[in-house]
């Protein structure tokens, strides 16, 4: 991974893509859609709906990048996972490191828009990859999906409002959104009794 940064002075992240121990890919990447994208995101049944304008699928983009050591298939995205990222130093202290008023989701999503925002890269290899035991960590600490779901949003908000500044009336009608996404959840989960 480290090679990549040889090849592009801008490129201040490499990723790997994660796999879970069946060996089926995770989530990639992400792109950077803004507050309406973002929201339509986060619905479990709005993000079903719109997956063909939400979700990002990197190796429709792939090209290869050569290296003085190698030649790599990879992908530019505007965020990758946080589970394993290499980073460029001065990059990363460019852009104030990772936000420490969010903990557990959206350290990536700041992170990639602080780094596009000062002209840097993110490179995911599409090639390489790594075991992610996804959400292991969060789920020793915070068991409950609306738990899980009520971080999300806080950083959700933290997000939008210091990095997209958005307007009180945006701030309102996102808060109305994400209530009514929490809504949505407890209605699957305890009346319909889902799960995932």
């Amino acid at each position: 991974m480290k090679n990549a940064f040889l090849a592009d002075e801008r490129i201040a992240v490499t990723a790997a893509v994660p796999v879970d121990q069946r060996g089926r890919e995770g989530l990639k990447g992400w792109k950077l859609t803004g507050l309406i994208g973002d929201l339509l995101d986060t619905g479990l049944v709005t993000r079903r709906l719109l997956k063909r304008w939400l979700t990002d699928e990197p190796g429709k983009r792939a090209f290869y990048l050569t290296t003085p050591v190698e030649t790599e298939r990879c992908a530019w995205a505007d965020a990758v996972p946080g589970s394993l990222l290499l980073a460029d130093v001065k990059a990363m202290m460019a852009c104030g490191l990772y936000d420490e008023e969010v903990f557990l989701y959206y350290e990536e999503k700041i992170l990639g828009y602080q780094l596009k925002k000062k002209g840097y890269r993110t490179l995911l290899l599409l090639d390489r990859t790594y075991l992610h035991l996804h959400s292991v960590s969060i789920d020793k600490s915070v068991s409950s999906i609306l738990k899980k779901q009520a971080l999300l949003h806080k950083s959700k908000l933290h997000y939008y409002k210091k990095y997209l500044k958005i307007n009180r009336f945006q701030e309102f009608a996102a808060k109305v959104f994400l209530e009514f996404l929490m809504f949505e959840i407890w209605f699957l989960t305890k009346i319909l009794g889902m799960s995932w």
